[in-house]
């Protein structure tokens, strides 16, 4: 099968600056089960592509060395990137109506683009990717 998920915002504030992140993710995979698709436990495994569209708000208050506030920056960016990410999954059917499952993936970004200034190249540490599912379900 092929998937995709969306995930939503995120906010940090740090003092004196503040920022805000409206970023969206599109996940496009393909699920491989070595294990067959038949049975009552299911193992699959596969690549998703990350796709990261979004917009980045900054403000920040500025002080002279005396400490004195001299005013604020704004700044509105917009974000883009690319990634890649390997997905397991367990699905399990207990019952001829019950359906359990996991999932997890790992992996990292790739491209980033924020506000003109372009980051590329394997860093699992800086931008690493996570997902990780559990699902309940009933057959009828």
């Amino acid at each position: 099968p092929i998937t995709a998920s969306v995930t939503g915002n995120d906010y940090y504030n740090y003092g004196n600056q503040q920022q805000n992140r409206y970023t969206y993710f599109v996940m496009p995979g393909i699920k491989i089960y070595p294990t067959g698709g038949k049975g009552i436990v299911r193992y699959g495994v596969g690549p998703s592509l990350a796709f990261l569209f979004g917009q980045e708000y900054w403000n920040q208050s500025i002080y002279d060395n005396s400490g004195s506030y001299i005013g604020q920056v704004n700044s509105l960016e917009n974000r883009f990137g690319f990634g890649l990410m390997i997905n397991n999954s367990l699905n399990i059917n207990p019952t001829k109506h019950l359906y359990l499952g996991l999932e997890l993936g790992l992996g990292f970004m790739y491209y980033e683009n924020l506000g003109g200034n372009t980051y590329t190249g394997f860093d699992p540490i800086d931008e690493p990717l996570a997902q990780f599912g559990f699902k309940v379900g009933y057959r009828f």
